[in-house]
């Protein structure tokens, strides 16, 4: 019987069958490594609420120092464009505040903010356009937020977290 089970082997290799059999695991093993991980649900339409009525040129001032990303500014058209390696980009154009959106119009106001930038990212790479967007809050102020309706998630500087967890804190 072992003999059999030999020859049956050498037979099914000399077809090329034992090594489909192989092949197929050695395939699902690559399959199992090149999924990606799961893409956080996050928006790709977002907004930047300035403190001050500025201009892109300003944060295009800031991000022209960094050299992790390269940035591209249309002054004409009012856009700034933040590449980043393997990434895609962060894009932001001047919106004007319309009176007519109420909810936007309610929560800049309530946020303290005076101007309004338009933001597009890419979902699956959020982890790297949140770090341009910690980066810019850093350096300009201001937040990010979802262009949802519920102006969620946000982007803030650390030291706002920070304050209004004191804050938190000091309510118990």
């Amino acid at each position: 019987m072992k003999q059999s089970g030999s020859l049956h082997k050498k037979e099914m290799q000399k077809n090329g069958l034992h090594k489909k059999k192989t092949q197929k695991k050695t395939m699902q093993k690559k399959t199992a490594q090149k999924k990606k991980q799961p893409v956080l649900h996050v928006p790709s339409e977002w907004l930047y609420l300035a403190l001050e009525k500025g201009s892109l040129r300003d944060i295009y001032v800031y991000l022209k120092e960094e050299k992790r990303w390269k940035t591209e500014y249309w002054e004409e058209a009012k856009v700034l464009e933040i590449s980043i390696p393997d990434a895609g980009s962060v894009d932001l154009e001047a919106l004007e505040a319309d009176s007519e959106d109420a909810e936007l119009f309610d929560y800049m106001e309530e946020q303290g903010m005076k101007a309004v930038y338009a933001v597009t990212i890419m979902p699956e790479h959020y982890m790297d356009a949140e770090v341009v967007m910690r980066y810019i809050v850093e350096k300009a102020g201001g937040m990010f937020c979802g262009d949802t309706d519920d102006f969620l998630p946000e982007v803030k500087a650390i030291q706002d977290m920070i304050h209004k967890t004191e804050e938190l804190q000091g309510d118990k």
